[in-house]
């Protein structure tokens, strides 16, 4: 149950991390959310907007630090 209230944090341009095809988690910026998981485009990077499964997808909250 943890896990989906953490989810539910994320909202359209919301900041989160999210899983590159390389297995390492980077700062994302969420543009699209669906019923099987969420699209990001990786803020360090200006490749094309990857969709994730929500597992894939992790939200920041506003005190992180970066």
């Amino acid at each position: 149950m943890a896990y989906l209230f953490i989810v539910s944090e994320l909202k359209l341009e919301s900041k989160c991390l999210a899983r590159f095809h390389d297995d390492l988690w980077y700062k994302a910026t969420v543009v699209d959310l669906h019923d099987s998981g969420v699209t990001v485009t990786f803020d360090s990077f200006q490749d094309d907007p990857v969709t994730l499964p929500w597992e894939g997808v992790v939200p920041l909250s506003g005190n992180c630090v970066f």
